[in-house]
């Protein structure tokens, strides 16, 4: 890896360089489509907000000819937020599957070496704060676009879509998470003031209010912060000789275009209750929030 100043110094170098090398290979996909073979792709609307109403039904929409490329295209090198159209805090997607020639699967794999590449620089800064603020030195850009890589499949048999809703548990010391709010606070306000300071809208007074609430529990006790699952679209594609893979698929799976194609399970529209999966991840946690503004849940007793 190269050798930067800092962390962030090789973030903007790492992310210029990467949107150039994007660029180049957008505008020969687009001015050489008919290289690669596009088995399938769906176009996912905007939500145009921030969070996920997991009670709305997302309608998809199968894509062909330039509107298939062009999903192709973005899914694959777009980095920017479209103005007005979409939310910072989502990403573009359109899943799919298509096979491309050698040369752009090698691309796309060297382009997957830089993306690696500038999540190990935002790994070596410790704070979440600091990393929030280098993305936004960087106007419209989306860190998660930056740093998602490109699926590449080999010589794929079958791919099946589907829509998920699988939760996000992370478990945490108390004390983690006290020292952890604490250093954010501080970094905004030199210390951590008390809770009449900010004014009622300060999206910063849940943190000063959790953290007060995590002071009265023992430093050692074992908490998580759950979120309920939103939908989201993953793929199970199975090989000849392999282990079959399973993972998130908000842009199109590539192969090589000399392999036969796959056959394909196409994704659905989401109807809100069509998951229904065991919450087998809530079984040793409390079913009442212990801070519900920063989705804190303590563990049952005999879990503790």
């Amino acid at each position: 890896m190269a050798r930067f100043l800092s962390p962030q110094q090789g973030i903007k170098e790492l992310v210029h360089r990467l949107e150039q090398d994007l660029a180049s290979l957008a505008s020969e996909i687009r001015t050489n489509s008919p290289r690669m073979r596009i088995d399938a792709v769906w176009s996912i609307p905007y939500r145009n907000q921030a969070t996920v109403d997991v009670n709305k039904a997302i309608e998809i929409e199968h894509l062909a000819g330039e509107q298939a490329v062009k999903a192709i295209i973005d899914g694959l090198t777009a980095t920017r937020i479209e103005a007005g159209r979409q939310h910072p805090r989502e990403t573009f997607r359109a899943p799919g599957a298509v096979g491309m020639p050698t040369d752009w699967v090698e691309q796309l794999a060297a382009l997957n070496q830089q993306r690696a590449e500038i999540h190990t620089l935002v790994e070596q800064i410790p704070e979440q704060y600091e990393r929030i603020k280098i993305w936004r030195t960087m106007p419209y850009l989306s860190s998660l676009q930056v740093l998602r890589q490109s699926w590449l499949a080999s010589n794929p048999k079958k791919i099946r879509f589907y829509w998920d809703t699988a939760p996000s548990v992370k478990p945490y010391l108390v004390q983690q998470l006290i020292d952890g709010y604490t250093n954010q606070l501080k970094k905004l306000y030199s210390v951590v003031p008390d809770p009449d300071q900010l004014a009622p809208e300060d999206k910063n007074l849940k943190l000063v209010l959790g953290l007060k609430s995590l002071e009265s529990l023992p430093p050692n006790e074992k908490v998580v912060i759950f979120r309920q699952g939103k939908p989201h679209v993953r793929a199970r594609v199975t090989y000849k000789d392999e282990a079959p893979e399973i993972r998130p698929c908000p842009t199109c799976i590539v192969y090589d275009i000399n392999h036969e194609g796959p056959s394909i399970k196409p994704l659905l529209n989401w109807e809100p209750g069509r998951s229904d999966r065991p919450r087998s991840n809530r079984a040793r946690i409390e079913t009442e929030p212990f801070f519900e503004a920063l989705y804190l849940y303590r563990y049952l007793p005999a879990y503790r």
